[in-house]
Parts: C-alpha cells; structure tokens; sequence
C-alpha cells in the first residue's frame, strides 16, 4: 500500500476513515494537517506482548497471562 501525500498543509479530514469525531481528537493533540499528523511521534511505546515472567527483569513493566485454579478461600 502506497501514500501520495501532494500538499502537506491538506487537513487530516482528507484520509479515508477521519472523521469529524477523529479530527476534533487529533486537533486537541495539536494535529491537523497531514504534515502535522506525520511529524508528530510518540513520547512512549507500551509492549503488550505476553513475555516470561522468569525472564523479565526487575521492575519492567509487562504482560502476563494466568488461569484461576480455584476460588480464593478467606480466613478470620
């Protein structure tokens, strides 16, 4: 899939599948033309893939996948 961008100053609008709720969403980000939307990179990158938890270091954030074994029992 190619994208031919022939005036950067051209509003967000313009790409198939913006609407007014999504632009009015990039505008409060600061974007609204396709040269804003294509300079603007992220400040930090979540990883949702499922890792090891014995392999992850201390204190990095990830994800993890568990099962339920049995009801949790209180005691008084």
């Amino acid at each position: 899939m190619s994208l031919v961008v022939t005036k950067k100053d051209e509003l967000v609008t313009s790409l198939k599948g913006v609407g007014s709720g999504s632009a009015n969403a990039l505008r409060e980000l600061g974007i609204e033309t396709l040269e804003d939307l294509v300079m603007t990179f992220p400040y930090r990158h979540e990883d949702f893939r499922l890792k090891n938890i014995a392999e992850t270091p201390h204190n990095e954030r990830v994800t993890v996948e568990g099962r339920v074994e049995s009801e949790p029992s209180l005691l008084f």
